[in-house]
């Protein structure tokens, strides 16, 4: 049961008592934001601007789940705790370790909570649907090896758009080049998200391998 979803590093059954049975649109093909299209009535189609690369709409990741208990207060308990931790200001990372993936989210909600009584004598159980919005289709997912105290990691890219970098633990917010001293050495999960088209502006990175 553990070990399959985290938030933020917390194992959501561990922590929250919340078994996923089912993930939609964890991996998907992103839609692509409709340019400037003109119609004409005395011509047959339409016109489209194609002088830009495309760029893409946010989504919504659905998770079927169940929370579980061994009483309705340790229930409400779990969720209270979810609800605080999902809470807090900026992105979340959702982690699926049977999809590989890492992706910056932003809690939507929970619906159809149901009580469930046949899985378990000893436990209660409720079914429920939980959506969180991915406003970046477009990410990377890399790892960051240091091999001695205070590295430097480095990410550099074209344009001024907003990006989004998590090294390890670490959230750097920024629309020049990042740059992050990490204290200690190891292995560092690294994602990146931005408003621009990832793989058209990144010039540089340092000490990262990108997956």
């Amino acid at each position: 049961m553990t070990n399959k979803y985290f938030i933020d590093g917390k194992d959501i059954y561990d922590n929250y008592g919340i078994t996923v049975e089912k993930a939609d649109n964890l991996l998907e093909f992103p839609k692509a934001k409709q340019g400037i299209k003109t119609s004409w009535n005395d011509e047959s189609g339409s016109d489209y601007d194609v002088t830009e690369s495309l760029v893409f709409e946010e989504s919504t990741i659905t998770l079927s789940c169940y929370i579980g208990g061994t009483s309705l207060t340790q229930i409400r308990n779990y969720i209270t705790t979810f609800i605080k931790d999902v809470s807090t200001a900026g992105l979340h990372i959702l982690r699926s370790v049977i999809y590989s993936e890492y992706i910056p989210v932003l809690y939507q909600g929970c619906s159809n909570l149901t009580k469930v009584t046949t899985i378990s004598a000893s436990e209660i159980y409720c079914q429920f649907t939980m959506t969180f919005i991915k406003p970046y289709p477009e990410y990377k997912v890399g790892t960051c090896v240091t091999t001695a105290p205070n590295e430097q990691v480095e990410i550099s890219w074209l344009n001024g758009k907003r990006w989004i970098a998590w090294i390890g633990t670490h959230q750097e917010d920024d629309t020049t080049p990042i740059q992050y001293t990490v204290p200690d050495v190891g292995t560092y999960n690294v994602v990146l998200v931005g408003t621009g088209v990832i793989s058209d502006t990144i010039t540089k990175t340092s000490n990262i391998t990108w997956l």
